[in-house]
């Protein structure tokens, strides 16, 4: 087993992946093949390689080997939180949010204040109009980690999301006070941004809050 573990970090050294993940998937499928149960870290390599390739390249037929790569994982262990958040993950990239959700939850309960698993979930539960969750997810990972641009444009995308809700039910005072926080948190994303495609995003935010702002009165404002 060490010998495969060493072999399969060989074939992954950064610049070989695309010519030898193949070599490092098949090592990896004889030793499962051979004791799933002494071969979790075959298993786990070959899910993480897995979810890699498909974030990498966007392919739902890697993601999709991955979430199957991650259950044979979890059977194995179950209590390995880095597994159901690589499985919660490859589900979240699928946009199979209500699967992603799930693992994600059960990942946050054996690795609590993970900002990755944090963002990721809170992103998921925004997808799932799951409004007031997702923001106090991403306000809990900007207390630990204030410069964190993904939580800094999930707390103003959530933001954007309740106001909107605010203004349909005609509370304006509501919605004045989400869109203040989400220009707060938006004007901070740009002074961290470290490129353009940083500071596109908060710019559409931006402009997104200052839209809302013809909707609201000055006595709201």
């Amino acid at each position: 087993s060490e010998a495969g573990y060493a072999l399969s970090k060989l074939y992954l050294q950064p610049g070989g992946v695309a010519e030898s993940g193949t070599n490092a998937e098949t090592l990896w499928n004889n030793i499962i093949e051979q004791s799933a149960t002494h071969a979790f870290w075959a298993l786990n390599l070959k899910a993480h390689y897995l979810l890699q390739q498909g974030a990498l390249q966007q392919g739902g037929e890697h993601l999709q080997k991955g979430i199957e790569a991650f259950r044979k994982a979890i059977e194995v262990d179950a209590d390995c939180g880095h597994c159901w958040f690589g499985l919660g993950y490859c589900y979240s990239k699928l946009r199979q949010n209500t699967a992603a959700q799930k693992s994600l939850l059960r990942a946050i309960e054996l690795i609590p204040d993970h900002d990755v698993i944090e963002t990721t979930l809170a992103e998921v539960e925004r997808r799932l109009t799951l409004f007031d969750e997702s923001l106090l997810r991403f306000k809990m990972v900007l207390s630990r980690s204030p410069d964190d641009l993904v939580a800094l444009k999930g707390v103003t995308d959530s933001c954007i999301a309740v106001a909107y809700r605010w203004i349909t039910i005609g509370w304006s005072r509501g919605a004045a006070i989400m869109m203040m926080e989400g220009i707060e948190n938006s004007e901070r994303g740009l002074t961290l941004c470290k490129s353009e495609d940083e500071r596109n995003v908060f710019n559409v935010l931006f402009g997104a809050l200052a839209l809302f702002s013809n909707n609201l009165t000055p006595l709201d404002l």
